[in-house]
């Protein structure tokens, strides 16, 4: 998802100045890009979803979109994807109460809600792997998240752009979301059937 706004403008702050607080530079940003005047809750959300949001090595076996199949969970592993697909859960939960209040940038604002969103199947879908109750729900849940994700990729894209249609064919660009969510899904779809 298009997060990484919030990522250039705290690298850009901490170039200016090595000791800015991420707090005062995310509430800034609130304000500026959303136009939100009640920027705490959305500030925090959005701190707390960049220092949970796994690298894409830790990802990639939680949607099962490795080369090879991901093994179960361990117990330190589930516990792990317990916890942030609650913190997923709960952050989504935030985003989506505070929308009404987005003036600019409605768009990016809804990628941090889509970002709670898959982290928190991902980690769903990985522990129901490990416990064996993958079910038809999850497939369902997943083609949602990805139908929006391509909405998302491809919205402002110029046609002839190749990446527009990334949704397609995981090995063209292997380490892009939308891809790994496809290899995830058609997996998902024949543990299930």
């Amino acid at each position: 998802c298009g997060n990484e706004q919030f990522a250039m403008a705290l690298g850009g702050a901490w170039f200016n100045d090595p000791e800015a607080d991420p707090r005062e530079v995310v509430a800034a940003f609130v304000k500026d890009m959303f136009g939100v005047s009640s920027v705490a809750s959305v500030a925090k959300a959005i701190l707390k979803l960049s220092a949970i949001m796994p690298v894409r090595q830790e990802l990639r076996p939680l949607l099962d979109s490795d080369k090879l199949p991901a093994q179960p969970l361990t117990a330190l592993e589930c516990e792990h994807a317990g916890r942030m697909a609650a913190d997923a859960e709960k952050l989504a939960a935030v985003f989506h109460a505070r929308k009404t209040g987005v003036k600019t940038n409605a768009a990016l604002y809804g990628n941090y809600a889509l970002a709670a969103e898959l982290l928190n199947w991902a980690c769903r879908i990985a522990l129901a792997r490990t416990d064996g109750s993958l079910n038809k729900t999850h497939l369902k849940e997943g083609k949602k998240l990805l139908a929006r994700c391509i909405r998302d990729w491809n919205r402002g894209r110029h046609a002839s752009d190749p990446k527009r249609d990334l949704n397609g064919n995981p090995g063209r660009w292997p380490g892009a979301l939308i891809p790994n969510l496809h290899l995830s899904l058609t997996r998902l779809a024949k543990a299930v059937k």
